[in-house]
């Protein structure tokens, strides 16, 4: 009897075929759109890989987000949104990072210099040392992304994580999330913040996305450990639900704390100086 790796592996080889075929039937016909929506979808089961693209306003715990399902403080947090670059995660038997650049090269860095470069502190960062601090811009919009690989089971069978720059930070790199990877997403996770549910640039950026797209979302409250209480975790909910309701119909909504579930798994104090107002939260409350 087969079992569902392998059912899901023939299915996948059938829709190849079928979407292969419909590609050329559109040439045929000289239905250029349908023809790049099937090449498009081709491309997407060539890969063979599930991506889940984590998106949301800067400061929003997005790298706590990724770092608590990686059980691992692996992601760097910057206090300042200054670099607007992807991050892929991917499983690896170790830790690895390199910066992929736009013209395809590759470098590969270590530790450290990854974490200087997404996660400045004031002393002269690694790009403005190897470059010089007038070259130090113009190389960081060089890069594409980086390609991170991290021991996980969250990652096995060729699951992806995508962090992206904040919704709020930089007008290309929103547009490059719009318009590229959300749609070619398998699913989005958008975090909202718990203490200011959604911003003005919550909205703008949803309003850019495409209907058909946003069945896929996700959406994540983050701050459940600075609500006072249950009612005030309730108000935020019925808040964000009507908010939504305008754009999304039924949207998946769900209150979560990741720096708790975070610290659950890591057991050390609050990341970045944030005071808790309450103990930390039991793994099993925290979304």
């Amino acid at each position: 009897m087969k079992n569902n790796v392998q059912l899901y592996n023939e299915t996948i080889e059938l829709f190849k075929e079928h979407v292969n075929e419909l590609e050329k039937v559109a040439k045929k016909y000289a239905a250029s759109d349908l023809q790049q929506a099937f090449q498009e979808l081709g491309e997407v089961l060539a890969r063979n890989h599930f991506e889940i693209i984590v998106v949301g306003e800067f400061s929003n715990g997005k790298s706590t987000f990724i770092n608590a399902l990686l059980r691992e403080r692996f992601l760097p947090s910057s206090i300042n949104p200054t670099t607007a670059m992807l991050n892929k995660i991917s499983y690896a038997d170790e830790k690895s990072y390199a910066l992929v650049y736009r013209d395809g090269k590759k470098r590969t860095l270590t530790e450290e210099d990854f974490k200087a470069i997404v996660a400045p502190d004031s002393k002269p960062s690694l790009l403005g040392n190897l470059f010089g601090i007038e070259k130090e811009k113009k190389e960081l919009s060089m890069i594409r992304e980086a390609e991170l690989g991290f021991p996980t089971a969250f990652c096995e069978n060729n699951i992806t994580i995508i962090d992206s720059p904040g919704t709020n930070d930089f007008d290309a790199a929103r547009e490059a999330i719009t318009t590229h990877y959300i749609p070619r997403s398998d699913a989005a996770i958008f975090l909202l913040n718990a203490t200011k549910p959604f911003s003005e640039s919550d909205k703008v950026f949803l309003g850019r996305i495409l209907d058909e797209h946003l069945h896929k979302i996700f959406f994540l409250v983050n701050f459940k450990d600075l609500l006072e209480n249950e009612v005030d975790e309730h108000t935020a909910l019925d808040y964000i639900r009507k908010q939504l309701a305008t754009l999304v119909p039924d949207p998946k909504i769900y209150l979560i704390s990741a720096q708790h579930a975070l610290l659950n798994h890591v057991g050390e104090a609050a990341e970045g100086g944030r005071r808790r107002r309450k103990p930390i939260l039991p793994l099993e409350e925290t979304g």
